[in-house]
C-alpha cells in the first residue's frame, strides 16, 4: 500500500510522501482557518438567509399577487374620440 501512495504522491509532482503531507497539512491549516473566520463573519452579520421557496412557488406566489391587485383595480376604458376622423 505504502509503495501504491508513493507512487501516486510522484504522478502529482511531489518528491517524496512526507513532501505531500506538509503541502497537506498548510492546507487543512488554512481550511480550518478559513472556517473560524467564516462562522465569526456569520456571527456579525447575520446567518446567509436561507430560502426555502422554490422558484415555482415564488412565481405562484407572485401571479397571486398580481391577480389580487388586478382583482381590486376598477377597469377604466378608454374612450375612442371618433370626432377626430
Amino acid at each position: 500500500m505504502k509503495k501504491h501512495f508513493s507512487s501516486i504522491v510522484k504522478e502529482y509532482k511531489f518528491d517524496s510522501v512526507k513532501a505531500f503531507y506538509k503541502e497537506f497539512d498548510a492546507a487543512k491549516k488554512e481550511y480550518l482557518d478559513y472556517q473560524t473566520v467564516r462562522v465569526g463573519y456569520e456571527k456579525i452579520y447575520g446567518e446567509k438567509a436561507v430560502d426555502t421557496m422554490s422558484v415555482r412557488d415564488r412565481l405562484r406566489q407572485k401571479e397571486k399577487i398580481v391577480q389580487e391587485r388586478e382583482a381590486g383595480r376598477e377597469h377604466q376604458a378608454r374612450q375612442k374620440d371618433k370626432e377626430v376622423r
